[in-house]
């Protein structure tokens, strides 16, 4: 099965420029790393958000960890660009 293709997500997965490949992060909703990222880019802020806006839902919960850990790290290095980390 083909990855899935996030609704926000504006190019195919592994299209983007830079990125050397993908990789599957959600096995049961078929979800790369990228289209994950691109979510979260787009303003998402809970797993739960990260999951409508590739229009799908947890299933068994095991990417849940790394969906928050892309999401910190994306809200810390937002904070670091504004220079409001210490």
């Amino acid at each position: 099965m083909p990855p899935r293709r996030c609704r926000s997500c504006s190019v195919p997965a592994g299209a983007e420029p830079g990125r050397t490949g993908t990789v599957i992060v959600c096995l049961c909703n078929a979800l790369t790393d990228a289209q994950l990222a691109d979510a979260v880019a787009q303003g998402a802020t809970r797993p739960r958000d990260v999951y409508a806006a590739c229009d799908c839902k947890a299933q068994c919960g095991t990417c849940t960890k790394m969906i928050v850990s892309m999401i910190r790290d994306t809200r810390s290095a937002a904070l670091a660009a504004e220079g409001r980390l210490p």
